[in-house]
């Protein structure tokens, strides 16, 4: 367009001098060796318009073939932008042939070939193409090596909801050294620790977590409170028990199931002192029965003392049945039937129970009242049916 444009006002201009210089066109005469060239101004000056119009001809049609390339990667950029769009919107849809196969098109003349690579790999799982989900990233590891990161993640994700939790590890390892601060590895390592269910690894990477991962604080003393449960339940040496419990925080200490675990560990290793410790400073703040049983089967204090620490939880905590029947088998242990009796007796006036009609069974049957003591393993039994049936 431009060109003919030039061409026409080229043959205007001509004219239009060739007109005034009509008259007296003047004369040109040119030496070159022995050889003479001789021409009118008009014509000489027409023969460079000419030549002039010929450079330009010929620098344009140097430059179409490149013009051309340009136009033709234009398209197809577009054409491949356009597809990603329709690989998407596919992919929303459930139609996930259609989104891999126009994912993999726009690949290789987008301008964001990740997004394609992750968008086929997407669709390929969907469809339980593992093959072709695991070529794709393979394709877009080795030609976007500026997306490693990335790329390896999405891998390790992949690993990860198949269940194959060492390649998982794999690669979010690899990150990691790559990115140490990559909070969403750090995220996917603690989410394949968990599923393996290795608290030693989980403890690690604690500190990791805290920095790298926004958590609320509840959520962070419950993921941590899970991971120490985690690691006390998995050893039973008192060593690493021990350990353990010292590098646990004060919060996690406070946690009933957690301190209810370390004390039975305790207990197994007959570490029966270090137990009542621990559950005298638990119950100091906060109240626990199924600790408070775990005290009663202690072989520590003596009858007296563990009876003045549960009166005093009752003083605590309140004049519960709970309590009543937990002094009453400590009285039991020390032989003390009259009291265990009266505790007994106690208890059942605030709350009727099972355990305490047939513990109250035992007990009078020890003094010799054998007719009460079988008419309380009555109670506790007809009692203990009508609970199950509800």
């Amino acid at each position: 367009m431009k060109l003919g444009f030039y061409i026409i006002v080229t043959i205007l201009f001509s004219a239009i001098v060739s007109g005034v210089l009509l008259d007296e066109s003047g004369y040109i005469t040119i030496y070159y060796s022995s050889y003479v060239i001789e021409m009118s101004l008009v014509v000489f000056f027409i023969l460079n318009v000419i030549f002039l119009s010929f450079l330009i001809l010929l620098s344009k049609i140097k430059k179409t073939p490149s013009h051309l390339i340009n136009t033709a990667q234009n398209y197809k950029r577009k054409n491949a932008n356009s597809l990603i769009e329709k690989s998407y919107l596919n992919l929303l849809q459930g139609n996930y042939k259609r989104a891999e196969k126009y994912a993999v098109k726009a690949s290789n003349y987008s301008d964001t070939p990740l997004l394609a690579y992750s968008q086929a790999a997407l669709a390929a799982d969907h469809i339980n193409s593992k093959n072709n989900r695991d070529k794709w990233i393979k394709e877009a590891h080795d030609r976007l090596p500026y997306a490693k990161e990335a790329i390896l993640l999405l891998q390790a994700k992949f690993q990860f909801i198949d269940s194959n939790y060492i390649a998982a590890l794999e690669y979010t390892n690899k990150i990691i050294d790559i990115n140490p601060a990559n909070s969403e590895a750090i995220n996917l390592l603690k989410e394949i620790y968990l599923e393996q269910k290795d608290w030693d690894n989980l403890r690690k990477i604690f500190p990791m977590l805290k920095k790298s991962i926004k958590f609320d604080k509840s959520e962070l003393h419950s993921l941590e409170t899970k991971i120490f449960t985690g690691a006390i339940s998995s050893v039973n040496n008192i060593e690493l028990l021990q350990n353990i419990w010292k590098a646990t925080n004060h919060i996690t200490k406070k946690d009933e199931n957690f301190a209810i675990l370390y004390c039975q560990k305790l207990v197994e290793n007959k570490y029966d002192e270090t137990a009542s410790i621990i559950i005298t400073n638990f119950l100091k703040k906060s109240y626990s029965y199924k600790l408070i049983c775990i005290y009663t089967s202690l072989n520590y204090d003596e009858t007296k003392i563990s009876i003045k620490k549960i009166h005093l939880w009752m003083k605590t905590f309140g004049h519960r049945a709970e309590l009543l029947l937990a002094a009453a088998n400590i009285c039991i242990k020390g032989k003390l039937w009259g009291q265990s009796h009266r505790y007994l007796e106690e208890s059942l006036a605030i709350e009727l129970n099972p355990e305490a009609y047939m513990t109250l069974g035992v007990v009078l049957s020890k003094l010799g009242k054998n007719e009460a003591a079988n008419e309380a393993f009555l109670k506790g039994w007809s009692l203990e049916t009508i609970t199950r049936t509800k």
